[in-house]
């Protein structure tokens, strides 16, 4: 891909302002932070006091998920596989509302009664404090989100490359060094605020950019109208999809990017955020308002770039030759800024949630049971930054395809921990046997569905078969085994449940 040096150097700016004003909110918060007590850092750091608004939970929840699989994957995606990818995508748009609606408000509760800063803190307190139970827990979301992130770190530098001109490697190091900064200094305040500027900066990117491509279209072919009966002449498998979906197909995707979003630990991290029921219900409007609009115009550049013959030769570089196409070099900026605001409000928000793992479900847990705040500080910043660099060394030889490499980060964590955190919330006799067993075969069954049996499952997503053997398994043992104590009964399901049992 062409660049002009003025769009380079516009490009250029617009990422260094960017780019200074989230390392400002980093040091903001870490000079705040010196004020608070010691004794509530853990507290703020990973749930920010529990006292968001809904702006701040619903961006954080939306511009967290929505990543570089919404602005560079899906549309590379969507030139590949048509408007059933456009369809499928959709389910994702409700995430919000699956999260808050369904699960957001309890979880809410049970986090304040248990006094749970993380998902897995969730998971042990439900299952009867059961180590194993913790351990996987912890394993699988290090195991899963790690990937994930890379995926999100190779999206961010092939844009710097791209658009800036800097060696990949450089963008690689220029993206880890930024993340690392405003997630160490800020915790989950600093990324919150930095994800709700990123947020409106993806919002405007996003419009600007489907007027730019709607204008382009209507002085190229005329009219929209005229431009798809173009396709369906010319192209008519991209109206659907040239690889021929079946229903089980498309109902695996959507069970991917929607229903099963219960069981992502980095999403549901909002629900321990939100201050009152009345911030819930508005990041519930708020998230579904935002991620609508995201997903729905990006999602639809991928067949888009076929209408303007503007399929570029490495399937991710969609969404930069749109922009350099179809708008003016400042415009163009913009909306590189707002893919770089998507990924790194991700990779923020991941971060957060896997050294939380990391410290609260296994450090303080059985390496140290009686640290003192500065060792959880100190212990924060170390694990955080190790974490970064694996996910940096990892990335320096990416993946070709990054939305098949999102697909299975995604699909693992929603396999393994679906069924215990659904179940775990609605149904008493749910146990920590069960959960386990669950867990346990639930992986290995994704596993091989994604390698070794791939060919039974029929191109569908291996979440979905491998999710429902998991959860069949999660009941089956439970009612084969004793029901769980009656104190955490009390705790997850009791009203007015007494704090000492």
């Amino acid at each position: 891909m062409q660049i002009n040096a003025d769009t380079r150097l516009i490009t250029q700016i617009i990422f260094v302002i960017y780019s200074a004003a989230l390392l400002g909110v980093g040091f903001y918060f870490k000079q705040k932070a010196k004020k608070e007590s010691e004794a509530s850092f853990s507290k703020n750091f990973f749930t920010s006091g529990r006292a968001m608004g809904p702006l701040v939970v619903g961006m954080m929840l939306g511009a967290s998920v929505c990543s570089s699989g919404t602005f560079i994957g899906g549309p590379a995606t969507g030139t590949k596989e048509g408007l059933v990818w456009t369809v499928c995508i959709y389910a994702s748009v409700f995430m919000n509302f699956i999260i808050f609606g369904i699960v957001g408000k309890k979880i809410g509760i049970v986090a304040r009664r248990t006094n749970a800063v993380s998902y897995v803190s969730l998971l042990k307190n439900r299952y009867n404090e059961n180590k194993a139970i913790t351990v996987i827990g912890a394993f699988a979301i290090i195991v899963f989100l790690v990937p994930y992130c890379v995926s999100q770190l190779v999206g961010g530098a092939r844009l710097i490359e791209s658009m800036i001109g800097l060696p990949y490697l450089w963008g690689l190091a220029i993206f880890a060094v930024i993340i690392l900064i405003y997630t160490i200094f800020g915790g989950i305040k600093g990324v919150s605020v930095s994800t709700v500027i990123q947020g409106f900066v993806m919002t405007f990117a996003t419009l600007v950019l489907i007027f730019g491509v709607v204008g382009y279209i209507n002085r190229d072919s005329g009219s929209m109208v005229s431009a798809w009966e173009k396709m369906a002449q010319s192209d008519y498998k991209m109206l659907m999809s040239p690889n021929k979906w079946s229903v089980p197909v498309m109902f695996s995707y959507i069970w991917l990017v929607g229903i099963t979003y219960v069981g992502l630990p980095h999403a549901v991290q909002g629900a321990l955020t939100y201050k009152d029921t009345k911030s819930l219900h508005g990041a519930i409007l708020v998230g579904v308002v935002f991620v609508t609009f995201w997903q729905g115009i990006m999602t639809f550049m991928g067949p888009a770039a076929r209408l303007m013959n503007l399929v570029p030769e490495v399937a991710d570089q969609t969404t930069p030759v749109i922009a350099m196409t179809v708008l003016p070099p400042w415009m163009a900026g913009m909306i590189i800024a707002g893919a770089v605001g998507a990924i790194q409000s991700t990779i923020a928000a991941m971060l957060i949630v896997i050294s939380s793992s990391a410290v609260n479900d296994i450090y303080t847990n059985y390496i140290n049971k009686t640290p003192d705040i500065k060792q959880i500080k100190k212990v924060t910043q170390v694990v955080t930054t190790v974490i970064l660099v694996f996910i940096f060394a990892f990335s320096i030889k990416p993946p070709s395809f990054l939305q098949m490499l999102i697909n299975f980060a995604v699909g693992g964590l929603e396999t393994i921990f679906f069924g215990p955190m659904l179940l775990g919330l609605f149904w008493k006799r749910a146990n920590e046997q069960g959960a386990l067993s669950g867990m346990v075969v639930g992986g290995i069954c994704y596993y091989l569905f994604s390698y070794p049996l791939k060919a039974m499952i029929g191109g569908m997503q291996p979440v979905l078969p491998a999710s429902m053997i998991a959860l069949a398994v999660l009941v089956i043992v439970s009612l084969a085994t004793p029901k769980p104590p009656k104190g955490v009964i009390m705790t997850w399901f009791g009203k007015n449940y007494p704090k000492m049992l």
